[in-house]
């Protein structure tokens, strides 16, 4: 049998502001190779240690460059904190009211199910990096990015996009260890018509509701939802 030892950062620290970061190093023996196509797959990550700082709302000022763009395979990512992998994401708004679905049990991460989102989106992938002289362009790198979502995780039904526009923060939560591996880019779409489907047979339709009635209601937020939902009341 194939062994394999990778490393994995795992510890945490608590600091002065009373918040946990992942530290350490520990060896894991892994004794069968990643053979799910997904997690062989390269995506985009940046340096973890760009969201030290972050704010308590979950959020943190910050601007994609070009220099920071890691590329690693997803499988390697899982295991290693000091990358944060990097996920354009979309809030789909309506009137000041915002689209939101709820993660069934059909969906691989347990930890999710029967929560409430407001965000759709998935990895960068690498395909999605633009380049211009052997350099990447960070800004139509995200675009593509974003462009690509839209049209794979929704179905706008008769709907049509009247506005965008990224935020200037990214969301950065360390609630739970899904968390502390990614950092959200999002991008808010305007559409003309509350229509929006799911394109994702494990993602359940709930509709539009305004960010307050989301917060104030009996709903299972997930960590980003409420996040997002919090600065869009603002």
């Amino acid at each position: 049998m194939r062994i394999r030892w990778v490393r994995n950062f795992f510890d945490t620290i608590n600091t002065q502001d009373g918040r946990q970061h992942f530290t350490g190093v520990r060896l894991m023996r892994l004794t069968k190779p990643c053979t799910n196509p997904k997690h062989l797959a390269h995506i985009v990550c940046v340096d973890a240690m760009h969201f030290i700082n972050r704010t308590d709302d979950g959020f943190c000022d910050y601007e994609l460059q070009a220099g920071d763009i890691v590329v690693m395979r997803r499988h390697e990512l899982e295991m290693d904190y000091r990358y944060r992998q990097v996920l354009p994401v979309l809030v789909f708004t309506h009137e000041g009211k915002v689209w939101e679905y709820k993660r069934t049990e059909k969906g691989g991460e347990k930890g999710l199910h029967n929560q409430i989102a407001v965000a759709v989106g998935g990895h960068f992938d690498l395909a999605d990096l633009v380049f211009e002289k052997s350099v990447i362009d960070a800004e139509a790198s995200v675009a593509k990015a974003v462009a690509r979502e839209i049209d794979e995780e929704v179905t706008l039904n008769g709907a049509a996009v009247v506005n965008t526009r990224r935020l200037d923060k990214v969301v950065a939560a360390d609630v739970t260890g899904v968390d502390a591996k990614h950092i959200a880019m999002v991008t808010i779409v305007e559409l003309d018509k509350p229509l929006v489907e799911s394109n994702e047979e494990e993602l359940e339709t709930m509709g539009f509701l305004t960010p307050r009635e989301l917060l104030d209601g009996d709903y299972h937020l997930e960590t980003w939802a409420e996040i997002i939902c919090k600065l869009l009341d603002k």
